[in-house]
């Protein structure tokens, strides 16, 4: 039905920000391992670059605020995904109690439906009670 093709449409969405998020998280573990193997190389280039005025200090500095730069932006990143991911759940439980909602009614309208037919034998049997089986 149209409503199991939505459901599913939102499950595919939630998985996929979730293998999103997972990729964002293994490219931060690297960058933040990148960082400080840069970190440290700054920190050798720096004792040795005041032994002999080497300029590398600040292509270094430049290049670790540039990394931490990026890592700021992936993790907002994150964070929106997982915002997103909420938002993408709330609806999905919308939904949910939406359609347990419209089941319940039309099960009501079946029950008193079924309750209504049932006594229609009875009814019948009083208005023909000849025609009644033994």
């Amino acid at each position: 039905m149209d409503d199991s093709a939505g459901k599913r449409q939102e499950e595919e969405q939630i998985n996929l920000a979730e293998q999103e998020l997972k990729q964002v998280k293994s490219e931060i573990r690297t960058d933040k391992l990148k960082k400080t193997a840069t970190d440290a190389d700054t920190v050798i280039v720096s004792g040795v670059g005041s032994l002999f005025g080497s300029g590398k200090m600040k292509k270094l500095e430049q290049f670790n605020e540039e990394l931490r730069q990026e890592i700021a932006k992936r993790d907002k990143g994150i964070d929106d995904l997982k915002a997103q991911m909420r938002h993408m759940q709330e609806q999905h439980g919308k939904q949910i109690r939406n359609f347990q909602g419209i089941h319940n009614q039309e099960l009501e309208v079946k029950d008193r439906e079924i309750s209504r037919l049932n006594t229609l034998p009875e009814k019948a049997h009083k208005w023909f009670p000849y025609s009644k089986r033994c």
